[in-house]
């Protein structure tokens, strides 16, 4: 879920509802916006994954990311220009750092991200997901699938189960008016 709420933060960041870069001055070039990323569940005997963010600047730039496991300290090092990147891990907590360098400005984070293993009440099966109807009520969605997924003003999204992926559902008071399924890799389409 928490993948989720990163591309919400992308969604917000590529369209200038948030930013997390400070008000640029006349003489320093603007710092890269860091934003957009969460993690994937891991499914039965699979790693799941540390999403890392894009970088926002005005010209060349770069991310370097570390990816620490805070039982057993393994640190994995990734460096990306363009675009997400993901670090594929076991379940666990994980200590997020992040620095991003755009026009010799930078920006960082650090932060802390946990891979849990999926079960069915914190994913949606293809076939829960094509039991949802327009015009059911959130609770109607919640007896379907177990939960209700992470919200966002009228839209709700819900992670696939057993692979990467998300559900959509928007909302119109307190309904559901639209549903997509989001996959990264094959069918995108609308049902």
């Amino acid at each position: 879920m928490r993948r989720l709420m990163g591309l919400f933060a992308l969604l917000c960041l590529l369209t200038g509802v948030v930013s997390t870069a400070s008000t640029p001055t006349a003489t320093a070039a603007e710092p890269p916006r860091i934003g957009g990323f969460g993690i994937e569940y891991a499914p039965k005997h699979k790693n799941g994954a540390v999403v890392l963010p894009w970088m926002g600047c005005d010209g060349p730039g770069t991310n370097v990311a570390s990816v620490l496991n805070t039982k057993t300290n393994q640190s994995i090092r990734r460096t990306w220009k363009f675009g997400m990147s993901y670090v594929a891990v076991p379940p666990g907590t994980y200590r997020v750092s992040i620095k991003a360098t755009c026009n010799g400005a930078s920006s960082s984070y650090t932060g802390t991200r946990t891979i849990k293993r999926e079960t069915d009440k914190n994913t949606v099966s293809r076939a829960e997901f094509k039991r949802i109807k327009k015009g059911m009520t959130l609770r109607q969605v919640k007896k379907i699938v177990g939960n209700n997924g992470l919200g966002f003003g009228s839209i709700r999204l819900l992670d696939h189960r057993g692979n990467f992926g998300w559900a959509e559902l928007s909302t119109r008071k307190g309904k559901i008016a639209g549903k997509w399924w989001h996959a990264e890799l094959g069918d995108n389409s609308v049902r």
